[in-house]
């Protein structure tokens, strides 16, 4: 027998804070053994929303179309081919307001059509359509660095009345930042794997997810681009004022010159109230002399 596997994917950056992703694969089988079964593919087109300068909030919005997604070699053994076809439509958010609160929302529609081609005696083919809606809460709560505990519910509707309503409770342990070991109980009958849970069935579960960084050196991790270069700019600044001081300095012995000697007040003489005449002084000049003479003579 022959398989045949396409698979084509591309990712681009609309903006910083945008991206676009589209992935494509086809699986395709032949045996002489083995007929009517058909082809598998699966159409993906996404877009990414993460501002780099402010991670608190992520958003995915997401299309799918799926050909044959659950076909098995054992659908050959009812002697005709079952096609199944389904277009899902959905949007997921993840908001971490701090790093302690962890708040993530998705919703999806799906429509499947599913034909089970008949011969024409026996009524032709026979088709089946429906409809889904499916909408998941989750809260996160991180104790420490180490450990965390969630909380989660899940529900389904659109098939007439029927729906699904399903919860879970969580806690979980992070022995290195990129590993984590986590047990809980699920309950209700909400199971889907859209909401990107194995589980089939309530009951407790435990289990380990990590991230597999730098498996080898430098492997997987893209080279940080170095700071460009950016056109120089000034920056205004405040006019400096400078005060220029005149006054010489005068050493000791010298003395300022007549332009820039410093004004010395002058005080006027003023006669006292005790000082006598000049009239009286020269009688008083000429008595002590007769005095000392009476005073030799004596």
């Amino acid at each position: 027998g022959t398989n045949t596997v396409l698979n084509a994917s591309a990712v681009g950056r609309i903006s910083p804070a945008l991206s676009s992703l589209f992935n494509y694969q086809l699986n395709r089988a032949a045996n002489q053994n083995i007929s009517n079964i058909g082809t598998t593919s699966n159409l993906k087109l996404g877009l990414a929303y993460r501002d780099p300068n402010d991670d608190r909030l992520n958003a995915l919005l997401r299309y799918e179309h799926r050909i044959n997604p659950n076909t098995l070699p054992t659908n050959a053994l009812f002697g005709r081919s079952i096609d199944t076809s389904e277009h899902l439509f959905s949007a997921e958010a993840l908001y971490a307001p701090n790093w302690r609160w962890e708040f993530y929302g998705k919703y999806a529609f799906r429509t499947t059509q599913t034909r089970i081609n008949l011969p024409a005696d026996e009524g032709g083919d026979f088709v089946s359509n429906n409809s889904l809606h499916l909408a998941q809460l989750r809260a996160t709560y991180r104790l420490g660095y180490s450990w965390d505990i969630s909380g989660e519910a899940r529900w389904f509707g659109g098939l007439g009345d029927y729906s699904e309503l399903g919860y879970a409770l969580e806690a979980g342990y992070y022995p290195s930042p990129d590993m984590r070991i986590y047990g809980g109980y699920s309950g209700g009958g909400a199971y889907d794997n859209d909401f990107g849970v194995n589980r089939s069935a309530s009951g407790f579960y435990l289990g380990v997810s990590a991230k597999i960084n730098s498996l080898f050196d430098g492997w997987g991790l893209q080279n940080i681009a170095p700071e460009q270069q950016q056109e120089s700019a000034l920056e205004p600044q405040e006019p400096i004022i400078f005060f220029e001081d005149t006054t010489d300095i005068i050493f000791p012995g010298e003395t300022p010159t007549s332009e820039e000697a410093p004004e010395v007040p002058t005080v006027e003489d003023e006669p006292l109230e005790d000082e006598p005449s000049e009239a009286s002084n020269t009688d008083d000049e000429v008595n002590g002399e007769h005095t000392l003479i009476d005073g030799q003579a004596l």
